[in-house]
């Protein structure tokens, strides 16, 4: 029995709606933004977020070349790039930053940097083994601006606070007015802080008016060591006044935005599908639940949450019913894909399965019932398999069971049965 899919002749659905501005993410190191980078790749779509990063003297160039298109291609830019380099572009962005408890903060940049190459270290003048005492005196520039009040000095605007031969080491009265123009950025901008992501997050929804929650993973999770002691402490907090009178500020300001937030629904960045069209996963918004997409064309379910696509029915989908296609990948070729969990708006919907070359499947869940809402789409698989136990030699510590590629609606589907053994 030959595969055949009818498609119906019906006018192009509308793109998903963009947000007026792309978000503007000033990740400061370990403020958990590589982990929340993989949030928003969810939220906007991977295709649609720039990631600037690489040496410092590059870093003007990149953002010259972003802010001079048009952004109708970008939802998102982020990297650690310091706020004066944006300055002249932010009545175009919509900026964001997460700050974090700076003793905490300091701690975890030393576990990450432990662990970074020899060549990496190099251009941070460290070396592999380093201690904790070579990274808290180490006077080249890229070490010393991030170990002492790094978040003020990313916040400042002042380029003389961040960059490589001209940084200011010790300048009292110009940190003083560097924690000054933080302090006024983050009245004048959403931010969140590390401590408080739930609520920090939300606010950043409700700002962007997005209709699905931003999750948080966690990734580049470093854990204390030895290095954790009081002595140490009191050394991080004599070297960053300005970044502790920072976050005190930051957390009283988040305080009063929480009391004073409100609830309510919002439908922007939602995905709009075209009836017929076979769109990759990493040009779709509004997901949640997925790990970053990869070049091998999809993107892992995380196993630790539910995997669902956030989305506006075709307006066509009133008068037909529509067959949602999904392309995945299998963690291994026997995984039990007639076991997973397909559901529209929490109710269940039937789907039939094509098993194909190697790991790869093709899913037909349908007719689906639309409403003329945002709609939810959940997929739930029975298990994930520990990647330690499955390939040990790879490195990859996640849960992994199903990959998606791509997704169509459409109006009929006719999928060829594998033939009884």
């Amino acid at each position: 029995m030959s595969t055949a899919i009818y498609q119906l002749a019906v006018e192009p659905e509308p793109n998903q709606a963009e947000l007026a501005k792309p978000l503007l993410f000033l990740h400061i190191p370990k403020t958990a933004g590589t982990s929340l980078r993989t949030s928003l790749c969810n939220v906007f779509g991977d295709r649609r977020v720039r990631h600037i990063g690489g040496a410092y003297g590059s870093l003007a160039a990149q953002v010259a070349a972003v802010t001079g298109s048009d952004f109708t291609d970008i939802g998102c830019v982020t990297g650690h790039v310091p706020r004066h380099l944006w300055q002249p572009f932010l009545h175009r962005l919509t900026p964001f930053t997460m700050l974090r408890d700076p003793v905490a903060r300091v701690f975890s940049l030393y576990r990450f940097l432990r662990d970074d190459s020899a060549t990496a270290l190099a251009e941070i003048g460290l070396h592999p083994g380093f201690s904790f005492d070579d990274f808290l005196s180490s006077p080249a520039s890229g070490t010393y601006a991030q170990v002492n009040n790094g978040m003020v000095r990313m916040l400042s605007g002042d380029p003389q606070l961040t960059e490589g031969e001209n940084l200011i080491f010790e300048d009292g009265d110009r940190i003083e007015r560097g924690l000054e123009a933080a302090v006024e950025f983050l009245e004048g901008h959403a931010f969140g802080i590390v401590e408080d992501v739930e609520n920090s997050l939300h606010l950043l929804r409700e700002s962007l008016g997005l209709a699905v929650p931003i999750e948080v993973s966690h990734e580049n999770v470093t854990h204390a060591g030895s290095e954790e002691n009081s002595c140490n402490i009191c050394r991080i907090v004599a070297a960053n006044t300005a970044d502790i009178a920072l976050y005190r500020a930051a957390t009283t300001l988040l305080q009063r935005r929480v009391a004073a937030q409100g609830r309510k629904q919002a439908s922007g960045g939602l995905w709009y599908p075209r009836i017929g069209q076979v769109t990759p996963l990493d040009e779709i918004p509004s997901r949640y639940g997925f790990h970053t997409f990869e070049n091998d064309g999809f993107a892992w379910l995380m196993a630790d949450r539910v995997s669902q696509m956030h989305f506006m029915p075709p307006e066509a989908a009133s008068r037909w019913p529509l067959f949602i296609t999904l392309q995945i990948y299998m963690i291994v070729p026997d995984y039990p894909i007639d076991r997973v969990s397909i559901s529209l708006n929490g109710n269940a919907v039937p789907f039939v399965v094509e098993r194909r070359d190697g790991c790869w499947c093709t899913l037909s869940a349908g007719p689906a019932i639309f409403r003329p809402e945002p709609q939810v789409l959940t997929i739930a698989p029975p298990y994930a398999v520990p990647m330690p136990y499955l390939a040990p030699a790879s490195g990859d510590t996640r849960n992994l069971s199903l990959a998606l590629a791509t997704v169509a609606m459409q109006p009929k589907v006719w999928l060829r049965t594998a033939a009884p053994t």
